[in-house]
């Protein structure tokens, strides 16, 4: 975690410094991964500015929402004002056990009925073991109503669509698809700012207090949607202008995620809107005058207005300009 250079009063790339949260399905598998003592971590939050988690800045006391706040909105983008959500979070997960089958909602409904940003999410995969499975949507045919009264009369994953998954592959889940991490799954997760989740099933699992867990079964039919495997391509790539590159996973009218190689030099800029890297390997990122090491796991907020700065090592590149040039 070391700043190699200082950065001469220039805005400049932060490290950040993640929050561990556990729950009863996760596993040890980020502690390993990170070289520290085995512990159970269900969620890293790598970037979070959030009134419930808002993650610090590597080095001081001082909170992402602290320096954004001092430095101003165009940290961000031009027409950013500090009182208004940030628009992404980081994180990554790990699936010990399966996740609930769940969904969640657009911008509309989580506005109207959580007070919230809607959530759609990106998933990409760092470990999957053999048999490791994902829900990905409903059964080709399955409407939602459908889907209700298997879900009513007990019936709810004869209706869900599953699919294998291996390390390297990644998944666009938009508002209203019905998904879940099964267990032996390790991923990175870039999503909108938002913790508004439906769940529709969770097996009929106890917490350690022996209770189960709430289902959110009315809002979460309501919300639900089928989608086809075109429609799913088509939103993934939805704010492109032309062919994306290899190297872009999503570009999406919420957020764009490109991926680094571990052995390329990713050159980028932030010159009107932030960027987000999220390390996957250790590996050093240069910009506005100063060097960072960055450990694996670890986030890297790149203020606007710090210009060129590049990336060596693997990691997602996460931002949405596309969000702000739309305002």
């Amino acid at each position: 975690m070391r700043n190699l250079q200082k950065a001469d009063g220039n805005r400049r790339p932060l490290l950040l410094v993640g929050e561990e949260r556990d729950a009863l399905w996760g596993g040890t598998r980020i502690s390993r991964l990170q070289g520290k003592k085995e512990h159970r971590i269900a969620e890293l939050w790598a970037l979070s500015v959030r009134d419930d988690v808002n993650t610090k800045i590597a080095g001081s006391a001082q909170t992402l929402a602290d320096y954004i706040k001092e430095q101003g909105g165009d940290t961000v983008a031009p027409t950013y004002t500090p009182d208004q959500p940030f628009p992404l979070l980081l994180k990554i997960l790990d699936a010990d056990l399966p996740l609930s089958v769940q969904v969640h909602p657009d911008d509309l409904y989580a506005k109207e009925h959580a007070g919230s940003l809607g959530k759609s999410e990106m998933w990409y995969t760092l470990h999957a073991e053999e048999h490791a499975e994902i829900i990905y949507g409903m059964k080709e045919g399955m409407t939602a109503p459908l889907f209700a009264k298997a879900v009513e009369e007990g019936r709810t994953l004869e209706g869900v669509h599953t699919e294998k998954i291996a390390e390297g592959d990644f998944y666009y889940i938009p508002a209203g698809l019905l998904h879940a991490l099964g267990g032996g799954i390790t991923v990175a997760e870039i999503q909108q700012n938002s913790d508004t989740t439906y769940r529709i099933y969770d097996y009929d699992r106890t917490d350690k207090n022996g209770q189960k867990r709430a289902l959110h079964l009315q809002d979460g039919l309501a919300v639900l949607r089928p989608y086809g495997e075109e429609e799913l391509t088509f939103a993934r790539y939805e704010a492109a202008e032309e062919e994306p590159s290899a190297d872009t996973l999503a570009d999406t009218n919420r957020f764009r995620v490109r991926i680094t190689a571990e052995d390329e030099l990713f050159c980028d800029a932030a010159e009107k809107y932030f960027r987000c890297v999220l390390a996957l390997s250790d590996l050093t990122i240069s910009g506005g005058g100063t060097v960072l090491e960055v450990p694996r796991f670890g986030a890297v907020f790149v203020p606007a207005g710090t210009g060129a700065y590049t990336v060596s090592g693997h990691a997602l590149v996460a931002d949405t300009d596309c969000l702000f040039e739309k305002q």
